[in-house]
């Protein structure tokens, strides 16, 4: 009755949508007249410790020093990325020589760390660290151009980041992710047993306000699986035009 809505494309946000929705439409009904209330409270209650997860990420103080410290590497990276640009247009040819090796590195599509997630964003700086100190060539560019200390304090703002992640995890502060995670298979859960009531009660009693929930919800359905759809497909969309810039 109710249509198969796309979970593993799901993040937080739509979990959130789907439960607070849902909630709104059933509260429309008269629950002790059509027995919604047992299923009702359960996604009520998957919705409310999802809500309270999401508390526990938000209000934890690593995860406010981790915010901290993401925005200290943003700007490091910013710095490094607009003092190239700026040696890039230099007259003396040598160093502009020099520069514009790195500029052409540093303007890959994959370092635009603005865009990225905390591991991504983690992911991407090692890559570039690692290729730049790999090539003698760039090592020597970033010597020459005079970017040796601003390289330095980009490095230092990741480790920085990186070990305060490692102090989160060591501490435990993963669990609100847990809770998440626990509080997603609650209303999964909760999901197919308004699936199953559904079905079962508009043919035991023949009541039209259950063939009404069911297209309420499968509106719901609709516009969740678009919204998710169109999301991945701009994920791959971007993956692959980095992919292609990188092959040429």
């Amino acid at each position: 009755m109710i249509k198969k809505i796309k979970f593993y494309l799901m993040v937080l946000a739509d979990y959130l949508l789907l439960a607070s929705k849902t909630t709104a439409i059933l509260g429309e009904y008269n629950g002790e007249d059509l027995q919604l209330d047992l299923v009702k409270n359960k996604i009520n209650n998957a919705l409310k410790r999802l809500e309270n997860s999401m508390k526990l990420r938000q209000g934890s103080p690593i995860t406010e020093e981790l915010a901290v410290l993401d925005a200290n590497r943003d700007q490091a990276w910013m710095c490094f990325y607009h003092y190239i640009i700026g040696q890039s247009n230099r007259l003396n040819p040598a160093i502009r020589e020099r520069a514009l090796s790195l500029l052409s590195l540093v303007k890959l599509p994959e370092m635009r760390i603005y865009q990225q997630g905390y591991k991504e964003q983690t992911a991407t700086m090692i890559n570039f660290f690692n290729r730049v100190d790999s090539n003698p060539e760039l090592v020597a560019a970033v010597e020459a151009i005079g970017a040796t200390a601003i390289y330095l304090e980009l490095k230092t703002a990741q480790t920085a980041f990186s070990a305060k992640e490692a102090e989160k995890v060591n501490k435990g502060a993963a669990k609100p992710k847990s809770e998440s995670e626990e509080a997603i298979k609650d209303l999964r859960k909760a999901f197919d047993d308004l699936n199953q009531f559904l079905n079962v009660m508009s043919q035991l009693s023949g009541k039209a306000e259950y063939e009404e929930i069911a297209s309420k919800i499968n509106e719901l359905a609709d516009e969740i699986n678009t919204n998710v759809k169109a999301r991945n497909t701009r994920r791959e969309n971007a993956k692959e035009e980095a992919d292609q810039t990188i092959e040429n």
